[in-house]
């Protein structure tokens, strides 16, 4: 992620509405400067931003980040 700047993945999630909110978790191993974000941009779509919030390049990496959709009835 280029410095000031964020980058975004989708993921798709069964049942996800725009109103339900996300919960997120991230590895130990992500990169000082980075901070993340979630929500559900579409139904049944996530998306999870990094922001970089630094003067440097970073790299997020491959690794497990954890979304949870809350949906209430």
């Amino acid at each position: 992620v280029s410095q000031s700047r964020y980058g975004e993945v989708t993921v798709g999630i069964a049942n996800a509405t725009e109103t339900n909110p996300v919960i997120w978790g991230v590895p130990a191993t992500v990169a000082t400067g980075l901070v993340f974000d979630a929500r559900v941009s579409t139904a049944g779509v996530v998306a999870l931003r990094c922001f970089n919030v630094d003067n440097k390049n970073h790299t997020a990496g491959t690794a497990t980040y954890r979304i949870t959709v809350l949906n209430y009835a």
